[in-house]
């Protein structure tokens, strides 16, 4: 059974492995020295951090900066997709920090930005970065779609 819930020290190894591994395998703007265990704790530093517990095994996860609803990563391992788990941590946010909340995408990243469509995330700025643009993109309350 699914549950989110929040972060547990004992989450960190199996958090870091599967960060590394989808930046690893799914983010060509990542560079494959950059991907390393210690990114992780480094690029969540300060932020919550909900975990989507499939019976025991920590499936997915999201961080958020609370002070801006900034949700910083949703990370789903790949086995585990397309079981609303992204969703689901996605609405547990909402639920605990309040609308609207904003993430960045980058705009070569189709699946996700399909995902994020489909959720109701709407666009409201494009940003040109060194590695390719960035969407900027919010989910307010009402135009989200429930799990």
């Amino acid at each position: 059974m699914l549950i989110i819930r929040d972060y547990e020290d004992g989450d960190r190894l199996p958090l870091s492995i599967l960060y590394q591994s989808i930046r690893r395998q799914e983010f060509s703007w990542v560079k494959k020295g950059e991907a390393t265990l210690d990114e992780f704790a480094r690029d969540t530093k300060g932020e919550a951090i909900l975990v989507a517990d499939d019976d025991g095994y920590p499936a997915g996860f999201l961080s958020i900066w609370t002070p801006s609803k900034f949700i910083h990563c949703l990370y789903v391992d790949r086995d585990c997709r397309r079981r609303g788990i992204g969703s689901a941590l996605i609405e547990e946010a909402g639920e605990r920090y309040g609308y609207p909340l904003h993430l960045k995408c980058m705009d070569v990243n189709e699946k996700a930005k399909a995902f994020y469509r489909d959720s109701g995330w709407k666009i409201t700025q494009k940003e040109q970065l060194s590695y390719g643009l960035c969407l900027l993109m919010q989910l307010d309350e009402k135009t989200r779609k429930r799990v």
